[in-house]
């Protein structure tokens, strides 16, 4: 360590006269001898000069009320942020009521939501890097900050929340979906990628009319439109010029489930610029492909569902595999569970809303999961059961790629072991709807598709 072994630093540490904010390299520079202590023992200090307290720092609760603003000469000039620029180890008190402001804040979100003595001190440099200098009506964007706390790794997210609470937080970042989108539009014709955006943007969004869908949906929407409007884009330069026989060609390619949900996204599209003056006729009115019949659910073997098992190895994972195994849950409902639907001791589970008795198997899986997330995360503010380090110092629900981290790639995924889950009760229940949707709460039409793979496979011979 520059130079000298780690007994001679430890050796100036003890012939430091005062504390540790003091240089510490001119005195491992005049060590001559090491003092040795026999192990076990404490080692006799003697008694420092009393250093004189820090002043206790004037807490700033409410946002701050200069009475002489500072007008900004150039309010959008951008600022450059860098750590060092403020000695924290002099242990005064702030001067800046935007950062005392910003501080009381960060202590009552510490306290709220069981911080790690870490994390707070990460929180409280990053904000005295940010609004030390801070001028009143100033905004601070998202941009100047974010790849300076990003690069070591900082308490990026805490800090975006406390300057969003103060009203001081210019975000400008642009949405992943909107830069998803983008990308996908491109080598499009002008004409039909912008109405394109414009539909695919209102259903992300929502309206007045309209329902908000998920992004999944809008993914795949874009997956199967995106080759059709590149072929159209060779020919045509606006939504108005498709005709009904290309409509037709467009989907002719496709088979099965494919092309049923082609032929749905393309009169989604056109049937939107026809109410809005997009287009003056629908091409996809009347055009028919024909009902798809559903295939036969095929259970899991016994070797796929014990190759889950063995991989389950963590507490979380072993809680994603028993739910959705046992009790037929979605990773969804897994990912949304409160802490106040769990009740141990009456052995009862409430998911998605339906209030159950837990088996011997999920009551022992949730007794170790509550173990380990008492003895890893005894101070966290998040009310959701299944929580990381991540989301231990947040109060949002773990993400869903987190959990399926475990069992990714392996046939039985969690999605498998629930639909087996319920194809299992129907093919012991004599392919029974109505006990299914009781039992599972399922929809009719979900529970006739069940009923009726159950009455094929249960036609079937046995295989020797």
């Amino acid at each position: 360590m520059k130079g000298h072994c780690r007994p001679c630093w430890a050796q100036a540490q003890l012939d430091r006269p005062t504390g540790p904010n003091t240089m510490l390299l001119p005195y491992v520079r005049q060590v001559r001898h090491h003092q040795l202590c026999f192990a076990g023992m404490p080692l006799q200090r003697t008694a420092s000069p009393r250093t004189k307290a820090p002043e206790a720092m004037p807490v700033t609760r409410t946002r701050p009320a200069l009475p002489q603003p500072q007008l900004l000469l150039l309010p959008d000039l951008r600022r450059t942020y860098r750590y060092g620029m403020v000695d924290r180890r002099d242990r005064q008190p702030p001067t800046n009521e935007w950062l005392r402001w910003a501080l009381h804040l960060a202590t009552t979100m510490a306290e709220a939501r069981g911080f790690t003595p870490q994390l707070t001190r990460t929180l409280t440099r990053n904000l005295t890097m940010l609004l030390t200098r801070y001028v009143d009506g100033e905004l601070i964007r998202y941009s100047s900050y974010h790849p300076m706390l990003t690069g070591r790794g900082s308490s990026l997210a805490q800090t975006t929340e406390i300057l969003q609470t103060m009203g001081i937080l210019l975000d400008d970042r642009q949405p992943t979906f909107a830069r998803w989108l983008e990308a996908k539009l491109t080598d499009i014709a002008p004409g039909i990628r912008d109405e394109t955006r414009r539909r695919v943007q209102l259903m992300h969004t929502g309206g007045p009319r309209t329902r908000a869908r998920n992004h999944r949906t809008l993914r795949g929407y874009i997956d199967l439109l995106r080759p059709v409007l590149l072929a159209w884009s060779e020919h045509h330069d606006h939504l108005r010029e498709i005709t009904r026989n290309e409509a037709v060609a467009a989907i002719a390619p496709s088979h099965g489930i494919r092309r049923q949900i082609t032929l749905v996204a393309l009169r989604s599209l056109f049937s939107w610029a026809k109410r809005h003056g997009v287009v003056f006729a629908n091409p996809t009115n009347r055009i028919r492909v024909g009902q798809v019949e559903p295939g036969v659910l095929q259970p899991l073997t016994a070797d796929e569902i014990t190759r889950t098992v063995r991989a389950a190895t963590t507490p979380q994972a072993r809680v994603f595999v028993v739910l959705a195994a046992v009790h037929a849950a979605r990773p969804s409902a897994i990912r949304a569970l409160h802490l106040t639907d769990l009740d141990l001791g009456n052995r009862r589970i409430t998911i998605a809303g339906r209030n159950q008795p837990l088996s011997e198997l999920s009551h022992q899986t949730l007794l170790a999961w509550s173990d380990h997330r008492q003895l890893n995360w005894p101070n966290t503010a998040n009310p959701h059961l299944m929580i990381n380090a991540m989301t231990a110092i947040g109060t949002g629900p773990v993400s869903h790629v987190w959990a399926n981290t475990t069992l990714r790639g392996l046939p039985a995924s969690l999605e498998r072991l629930r639909i087996d889950r319920q194809l299992d009760e129907a093919l012991v229940s004599g392919a029974d709807p109505l006990h299914l949707s009781e039992v599972f709460d399922l929809d009719a039409k979900t529970a006739v598709r069940y009923t009726a793979s159950a009455r094929k496979l249960l036609e079937q011979p046995h295989e020797d």
